[in-house]
């Protein structure tokens, strides 16, 4: 692929992939990476708890597309310990989506990219993931991306890091009304939302803690492709 024309590849396709949620159907299409997103998003959540010197008990992911990250923390945790926990959440997918797309600039670096998000899915199947519907899916999807590894060609590798990398960066989109909501009902249980206990740790209110995620949403995803492709 030409590295001149790659970055505004990378930009049409996150316009692509924006448009085609909008359509009817569309979500139906890019259903796989909403579910690799909110698992960046949980595991988000469950290591940052471990970092901090909490237990990352289980992850939790549903077929709709939602999921929860179980973890402890000492009776002693900060405000601002719960409250970079909240953070990790929003961030992790377009985190790990500007790690994809900075390594993407190599295609070769590709494939092993592929093998590590695949070991890190069936990994965290073993140690973390407990709902029914995680234990079907991850595993799949681990295996799908060490098969592409494995079998497809540099090409189609690069294409895929590129396609995981801008999907996750801008999956924010998929669930703006999720960060600007105080409190969520998951499994039947009402609980504050990410913003809102971002909201209770720093005092700002919720909707400028969403306005924030999606910046840095927005900021990763230019600054990655920028710094991937500057030369």
């Amino acid at each position: 692929m030409n590295t001149k024309k790659e970055p505004w590849l990378l930009v049409g396709l996150a316009v692509g992939l924006v448009v085609i949620w909008q359509l009817p159907g569309g979500h139906y299409f890019i259903y796989p990476f909403t579910i690799l997103s909110t698992w960046f998003h949980e595991m988000g959540h469950g290591l940052m708890a471990w970092l901090l010197g909490g237990k990352f008990l289980q992850l939790e992911i549903y077929q709709n597309g939602s999921g929860l990250a179980v973890y402890t923390l000492p009776v002693t945790a900060s405000r601002l310990t719960h409250g970079l926990i909240a953070l990790a959440g929003p961030i992790g997918p377009a985190s790990a989506g500007g790690l994809f797309i900075l390594a993407s600039s190599h295609p070769k670096r590709s494939r092993i990219l592929l093998v590590i998000l695949g070991v890190a899915l069936l990994l965290s199947c073993l140690i973390w993931v407990r709902s029914i519907y995680g234990i079907l899916v991850i595993p799949l999807m681990g295996s799908l991306v060490l098969w592409v590894a494995h079998k497809c060609s540099v090409k189609v590798s690069h294409f895929v890091v590129n396609l995981v990398g801008v999907q996750a960066a801008m999956s924010l989109y998929q669930h703006v009304d999720y960060f600007f909501t105080e409190s969520v009902t998951i499994v039947g249980n009402i609980m504050l939302s990410d913003t809102g206990q971002m909201e209770q740790a720093f005092w700002l209110p919720h909707w400028f803690w969403a306005i924030v995620a999606i910046l840095f949403s927005i900021a990763t995803l230019t600054l990655s492709i920028w710094v991937a492709y500057r030369n």
